[in-house]
């Protein structure tokens, strides 16, 4: 044990230091506690807590987890834009494409926007709450959205044709 006391420490000081030295022995790492890669699982709320991360759900997958504690502040940074929106559905696992209301044909209204899921494990109803509700932190304030979350499937028949299926799930959310 090396000592944090001056040369000039009495014998008690010094007693006092090696009975209280394993009171003062962390089991953690402090440097492990704040990487989102190497922090244990129970502290991960609190990580996500000091990293302010919008949303989150204890039911969520591990991996989930610290994903969106590793994104948090780059989503933070860049709030309002659709890089954003796009890094807050990439912390669920999946992917998102935004066609803006400028973008369609004919255009749409004003400050609003589709969002199409796809990937990853938006398939549970309360996920794809959990995604919406990222989703709803992460754009601009004015902005409104539509979501969309469907599964795609490719398949090659023979070497003649190709068939590819899609399954479209319209989602509607209530934020507070």
């Amino acid at each position: 044990m090396e000592s944090l006391l001056p040369p000039n420490a009495s014998p008690l000081e010094r007693a006092l230091e090696k009975t209280t030295y394993s009171t003062y022995q962390l089991p953690l790492n402090i440097s492990d506690a704040w990487d989102p890669d190497k922090c244990p699982e129970h502290m991960l709320p609190f990580l996500a807590w000091s990293y302010s991360v919008d949303t989150w759900n204890d039911a969520w997958p591990e991996q989930v987890k610290r994903e969106q504690i590793k994104m948090s502040l780059d989503i933070h940074k860049r709030k309002g834009t659709v890089y954003a929106v796009k890094q807050a559905v990439k912390a669920f696992g999946s992917e998102a494409t935004i066609r803006l209301w400028f973008e369609k044909e004919p255009k749409g209204e004003p400050h609003t926007f589709e969002v199409w899921l796809s990937g990853g494990l938006a398939n549970d109803r309360n996920f794809q709450a959990d995604i919406i509700r990222a989703i709803d932190a992460a754009k601009g304030l004015r902005d409104e959205f539509t979501a969309f979350a469907g599964l795609e499937a490719e398949a090659n028949v023979h070497s003649f044709a190709k068939a590819r299926a899609y399954q479209l799930v319209r989602l509607s959310g209530t934020t507070v």
